[in-house]
């Protein structure tokens, strides 16, 4: 029994190792389809619900309708009868006014997606800032933040990735025997798994951007802490530019796909060494546009 315990342990182990590389190189692997706004944009809104009291008068039909019986006159009980049918009809008549809340709140509801809809089709910055809190999903993402930049339909996502210190120092594997193999990386090993992390995380974002905003295309720039040689601080530094058109993620595969071949025909930028892993990009002729906040107005 011990022994089995061991080997479930080393499988264990193993199989917790390669739920980690998949975790940080294989975020990108989702289905890509694109969210439907234009068909809730141009749905009619509800008209408002009327309101009830069926079950109000329900009740007060059978209070009204109640005559005690030689029994209940006999040992006083109709005083509680009346006293449970009256109560029957004050429940009724907050039935009645919940039912209605609860259809006002669902037009409501109703008529704010419709609305939504609308202004995410006419790309209003609120709207798409409201879009994306509500439907980018980055559950296990291997990111620590993302800032939404926008202006003039275009749409920046800025990725506070990983750092080289969350990469794992050792792997796990499975031997023949059962037994667990753990091994130490090499430092180039350890800056690809850096690298293929950034490149995972940043298709995905653009391809969780591309399926909730509907836009022909969005940029991401990942940016991770590095060593800033002038000043001798470490500060965010960008390491990966990647613009992404909405028609070349739906010819690829990304269930199959690898970071490294994928982000090679998407067009991205990258500075990697093998031995000094990530490097600062220039971004100075990117234009960037300002900080999308719930403060950005209406025209932006």
């Amino acid at each position: 029994m011990a022994r089995q315990a061991t080997l479930d342990a080393a499988a264990d182990a193993a199989q917790a190792y390669e739920d980690l590389l998949e975790m940080l190189t294989g975020a990108h692997r989702e289905d890509f389809r694109r969210m439907d706004w234009l068909t809730t944009a141009i749905a009619k809104p509800p008209e408002d619900p009327a309101a009830t009291d069926f079950r109000e008068q329900k009740a007060m039909q059978a209070l009204q309708a109640y005559a005690p019986g030689w029994f209940a006159r006999t040992f006083g009980l109709a005083k509680g009868a009346r006293r449970k049918l009256s109560e029957a009809v004050r429940i009724a008549r907050q039935q009645d006014a919940d039912d209605f809340a609860d259809r006002q709140r669902t037009v409501t509801q109703r008529r704010e997606e419709i609305a939504l809809a609308g202004a995410v089709t006419r790309l209003e910055p609120q709207a798409v800032l409201s879009a994306l809190n509500q439907h980018v999903v980055l559950a296990e993402t291997p990111v620590e933040g993302v800032n939404v930049l926008a202006s003039a339909g275009r749409l920046v996502a800025v990725l506070n990735g990983l750092e080289i210190e969350d990469m794992p120092r050792q792997s796990t594997t499975l031997l023949q025997s059962g037994k667990a193999s753990q091994k130490a990386l090499t430092t180039t090993r350890i800056h690809e798994l850096h690298r293929d992390c950034v490149r995972s995380a940043a298709v995905r974002v653009a391809a969780e951007f591309l399926r909730v905003i509907p836009i022909d295309e969005v940029e991401v720039l990942v940016e991770v802490d590095l060593l800033d040689r002038g000043s001798g601080h470490i500060a965010p530094q960008p390491v990966l530019y990647l613009r992404v058109i909405a028609q070349a993620l739906e010819t690829v595969n990304l269930a199959l796909a690898e970071p490294a071949p994928l982000i090679e025909r998407l067009g991205g930028r990258l500075n990697w060494k093998r031995k000094e892993g990530l490097g600062a990009i220039d971004v100075t002729t990117l234009n960037l546009p300002p900080e999308l906040s719930r403060d950005t107005p209406a025209a932006a």
